[in-house]
């Protein structure tokens, strides 16, 4: 009878303990049509989502708003929302693509957009208006085609519009009467200025009504080192799938991360559930699930100097915060998850929930 009731209680024993093994590792992602939250730290410069850009590194309207075209590694024009460009003399001919919504107005984006961007853009202070200064007119000539006539002939002109200082985006007056803007990326964009909070709103036309996450606050951005920039990359989010490590282990054993060429960052919100140490069991975990170095080579494409932190602890952060020279007040309370290099480099300390948001 002792027998019985000890096997009993190992049988117990085995279950409550698998049971507490896999909550440990649980990854709870966002319901569907949820938010999630993110802080930003060691962001370069005054973010002001009003301007298009205030330095080339420092973009985040990129993941918002697509440009005309964009120059790929090999140095050859990448058209994006434009469908043809042809130099003739003094005058480039272009033509739009005719299936990019123009969130919120439910309307395509059209030629008249685009002209006055480039002249909002030419006639302010936008820090690369230079690009456009010899322009002499543009002129629409239907809903989706415009020229740009030049002062004097440029072949080069073509890749100056592909700069991405050139968001393509919509000045617009809200219910209150404040200036906004909207474009045709994933997110629609919103500053809190009370809260200090910029909120990015799904696109329900982008997602055909179905947006991954129904939107995304940026919090806490604060200026403490100028190396760490932002990197433009183009505009589509993906996302995990999944609620728990074994589901997570099969979705990178795909290689879907490998196989994104091009990322410009990922997120790896971890959940600490009770014991915020355990963000370091999941760490542990997928570094044995993943190659670092062909990780590293396939993501990034060997720019740079591979700098991360989640393959190291707290001894691996303390070493950048002294190689970076960042002062000891401004290292506290630093606590980076993934550290994500493209070119320069970007990094947030993201909390609360374990979600892997890949934009590529």
């Amino acid at each position: 009878m002792c027998l019985m009731l000890n096997k009993k209680s190992i049988i117990v024993f085995i279950l409550i303990f698998i049971f507490w093994v896999r909550e440990s590792f649980e990854v709870v992602f966002p319901n569907y049509g949820g938010e999630i939250n993110i802080s930003l730290y060691m962001f370069n410069g005054n973010f002001d989502p009003l301007w298009h850009t205030t330095a080339e590194e420092i973009e985040l309207d990129k993941l918002l708003y697509d440009s005309l075209c964009e120059i790929d590694d090999k140095g050859k024009i990448v058209k994006l929302l434009l469908n043809s460009s042809e130099m003739i003399g003094d005058i480039w001919y272009f033509e739009l693509k005719q299936d990019v919504l123009f969130y919120p107005f439910k309307s395509f984006l059209s030629a008249y957009e685009i002209k006055n961007l480039l002249s909002y853009c030419k006639n302010t202070k936008n820090p690369y208006s230079y690009l456009l200064e010899e322009i002499d007119t543009i002129e629409v000539i239907d809903t989706y085609k415009f020229f740009i006539k030049l002062k004097k002939a440029d072949e080069s002109f073509g890749e100056k519009l592909c700069h991405p200082a050139f968001s393509i985006v919509r000045r617009w007056k809200d219910e209150t009467n404040n200036e906004a803007i909207a474009g045709i990326g994933p997110y629609k964009i919103k500053k809190e200025d009370k809260s200090g909070v910029i909120r990015l709103i799904a696109n329900d036309y982008y997602y055909a009504g179905k947006p991954f996450i129904n939107a995304i606050n940026l919090s806490s951005f604060e200026e403490i080192n100028p190396i760490f920039n932002y990197v433009r990359g183009a505009t589509q989010v993906l996302s995990l799938v999944g609620r728990n490590i074994s589901n997570v282990e099969k979705t990178i054993s795909k290689g879907e991360i490998i196989k994104c060429k091009k990322p410009l960052l990922i997120f790896m919100i971890l959940n600490p559930l009770k014991e915020p140490t355990k963000n370091e069991y999941f760490r542990n975990w997928l570094a044995t699930k993943l190659d670092r170095d062909e990780l590293l080579k396939s993501i990034f494409d060997n720019r740079g100097e591979p700098i991360y932190t989640l393959f190291m602890g707290k001894k691996g952060i303390n070493k950048q915060i002294q190689k970076h020279n960042i002062s000891k007040e401004e290292g506290r309370g630093i606590k980076i998850d993934l550290l994500v290099l493209s070119g320069d480099i970007v990094s947030y300390k993201v909390a609360e929930r374990l979600q892997a948001v890949l934009i590529a």
